[in-house]
């Protein structure tokens, strides 16, 4: 749009405008190679048009997460540098402030044995009374700032994302319990945090896409399941198309009913 703006002669009054102040580039991670280069030539562009000292402004949630606070800042400010082709001292960087969700102290080794020998609370009917147990088991304190966050020059700042039995394998290497003891507990901790929403945290499960499903209208311990789209199979079986509804996930067949001849056939997608 802003390459537009600059080849449109009635849109020249904005570009000169003595009113134009800041330019804003949102997800600024996107704008590297070949793509980053066009853009950085169009800046360029603008600033030699518009005849104002522009303030830049970049916004972007993954722009580096390689060494500590400093060394993040110092690169976002050299990328930023390059697009904008003005100075971005690292001191202008700001980055998120995060606050712990758990609020108890640290747990000491002694607490963290018995949390994995004792069972968890049983469930009480207040939410709110569940979550403030969740909130002072120490293995909730510890999941938070082993999975989660860290500290780095007394800020706190997002952890690299672990497999919860890459956690397990540290969790034991401190406790002398077994890894497979610390994943089922480090386990059922983290669905007792999902149900109180007591961690700001998410797990990912990666799944690739299937093909469509066909199956024959019989008893689930009868019928035929096929991935290939057929309209019949042996014993001149029909095939029908299984699809799931997007609301509960229950699976149905897609069919056509014949009202004068009280038949059914498949009604492919």
């Amino acid at each position: 749009m802003l390459e537009l703006m600059l080849s449109r002669v009635h849109e020249a009054k904005f570009v000169e405008s003595k009113n134009l102040k800041f330019l804003v580039l949102d997800e600024l991670h996107t704008y590297r190679g070949r793509q980053g280069a066009d853009v950085a030539m169009l800046i360029r562009k603008l600033k030699q048009r518009c005849g104002q000292k522009l303030i830049y402004i970049g916004t972007s949630a993954t722009m580096s997460t390689q060494g500590d606070r400093q060394d993040i800042k110092t690169t976002i400010a050299l990328v930023g540098s390059k697009l904008f082709g003005a100075e971005v001292k690292p001191e202008n960087v700001i980055d998120e402030t995060l606050k712990r969700s758990i609020d108890r102290p640290e747990p000491t080794l002694e607490e963290l044995k018995e949390a994995i020998a004792a069972p968890l609370p049983p469930q009480p009917n207040d939410p709110q009374t569940d979550l403030d147990l969740f909130r002072q088991h120490p293995l909730a304190a510890w999941i938070e700032m082993n999975f989660g966050l860290k500290e780095d020059q007394g800020h706190l700042v997002r952890r690299t994302p672990i497999a919860i039995s890459t956690g397990a394998e540290q969790l034991a290497k401190l406790t002398s319990y077994s890894v497979t003891e610390c994943e089922q507990k480090l386990t059922e901790v983290l669905l007792w945090g999902s149900r109180t929403k007591g961690l700001t945290f998410r797990l990912h499960q990666f799944i690739s896409q299937g093909g469509s499903v066909y199956a024959t209208l019989e008893p689930k311990e009868q019928r035929h399941l096929t991935l290939d789209g057929q309209y019949s199979t042996t014993g001149d079986r029909l095939l029908f198309p299984v699809v799931f509804c997007r609301e509960c996930g229950h699976d149905y067949y897609m069919v056509r009913y014949d009202r004068e001849n009280h038949k059914i056939t498949p009604l492919l997608p």
